[in-house]
């Protein structure tokens, strides 16, 4: 595209080129032998070398700098319509900044997938109540399965605890989620990162290396894009793969975690 955009502008650069050289032969050559007035040599001197050097720099931007100038915005084009295209619309490294009291409100469907989301849940209760209490409302949650003890062994070394303490923070989830009234499945391999799925936004966290409690960063991706569909495939892919649960109450009390078939 720029190939064609130089050879179209060809007969500037020859302008350009000639006007500059006129101007530097009036300038030294021809004003002197019209006048010999100094002032009035200054004056049509200062006039042409400005003319001149306006030729010149125009000389040397069709040159030097047009072509790097318009590669740089073809570039700048490409990488918007790119991000356009994914459909990201927000991306922040601290993911308890989210305001999902307002996410909630906009959506009829919320799908979450994590491993087991203490702080989050805690943290948004009152928000997820209220989603939850409204009867056109589905909330879905997956998690991983806690009777597998390789996934629980993984997760305990990920977060570094003691053996045994993901599988109880998951039962712990798993009781408190039903009761809030979502629909919860556990997910039988492990989970390379959080997503959680409305109907016209998703978002995608990921899990740290660092230890102890710290910030994460989180993609935000609307509906109308590509990165949108990826997450809702990875959701689709992994509910898939995913057995119901239900929570039960026996005789004495307690509460018993049911795979349904």
């Amino acid at each position: 595209m720029y190939n064609d955009l130089t050879k179209g502008n060809l007969i500037t650069i020859i302008i350009s080129l000639i006007a500059t050289i006129v101007s530097y032969v009036c300038a030294v050559y021809l004003i002197p032998i019209i006048t010999s007035d100094e002032q009035v040599q200054l004056f049509f001197t200062t006039i042409v070398s400005t003319i001149g050097a306006a030729f010149l720099v125009n000389f040397l931007w069709e040159i030097f700098a047009k072509k790097r100038f318009a590669e740089s915005i073809f570039e700048v084009a490409k990488i918007s319509k790119n991000i356009e295209q994914s459909g990201v619309d927000h991306i922040d490294t601290d993911f308890s900044g989210i305001n999902w009291k307002a996410e909630l409100s906009k959506t009829h469907n919320f799908t979450a997938i994590f491993t087991y989301a203490q702080t989050w849940r805690n943290s948004n209760r009152v928000a997820i109540q209220k989603f939850t209490g409204k009867k056109k409302n589905k909330f879905t949650v997956i998690m991983p399965d806690y009777e597998n003890d390789d996934i629980m062994a993984e997760f305990d070394r990920r977060y570094n605890y003691n053996s045994g303490k993901t599988r109880e923070l998951i039962k712990d989830a798993i009781i408190d989620y039903c009761e809030l009234g979502a629909k919860v499945y556990l997910f039988n391999k492990s989970l390379q990162a959080t997503y959680y799925v409305m109907d016209n936004v998703a978002l995608m966290a990921f899990f740290k290396h660092s230890p102890g409690k710290a910030t994460v960063p989180y993609i935000r991706a609307e509906s109308t894009g590509s990165f949108y569909d990826y997450i809702v495939s990875e959701k689709t892919a992994i509910l898939d793969a995913s057995v119901s649960v239900s929570v039960t109450t026996d005789a004495n009390g307690n509460k018993i975690i049911k795979k349904e078939k």
